[in-house]
């Protein structure tokens, strides 16, 4: 399995530092600025691991998450939410949680961003 991360997230500075951390790390970063782009990077083979923004405009997090998995996308990654969010699970998402792996608050730690990542791609290789 490869070694890949998507970043999911509006704010370009957030898709670059975290891009480049995991980079560092020995990780290869994906960034997407959100729906669309997500669905793209799936719809070429993209396999790995999504940490997923949930507020973002247009079509927020848990709407890219459903079509994710509407699309069968999900089988080859492992969602993980990094929001800023106070609550990450809104009525709107209760069928969703089941196919999120991990929750990560922003502004998160360095050192939990990279140790998610790793762990998380151990999923997808068991």
């Amino acid at each position: 399995m490869d070694k890949k991360v998507m970043i999911v997230d509006d704010e370009l500075d957030t898709r670059d530092a975290l891009s480049r951390l995991l980079t560092r790390n020995g990780l290869e970063a994906t960034a997407a600025s959100g729906f669309d782009e997500c669905l793209e990077h799936l719809k070429g083979g993209f396999r790995g691991v999504i940490f997923m923004d949930l507020i973002m405009p247009k079509k927020d997090g848990w709407d890219t998450i459903r079509e994710i998995v509407e699309r069968g996308y999900n089988e080859h990654t492992v969602i993980v939410l990094l929001t800023a969010s106070m609550d990450p699970t809104p009525p709107k998402s209760k069928d969703l949680i089941k196919h999120v792996t991990d929750y990560i608050q922003k502004p998160a730690d360095i050192k939990d961003i990279v140790e998610t990542a790793k762990r998380c791609l151990g999923h997808l290789e068991n």
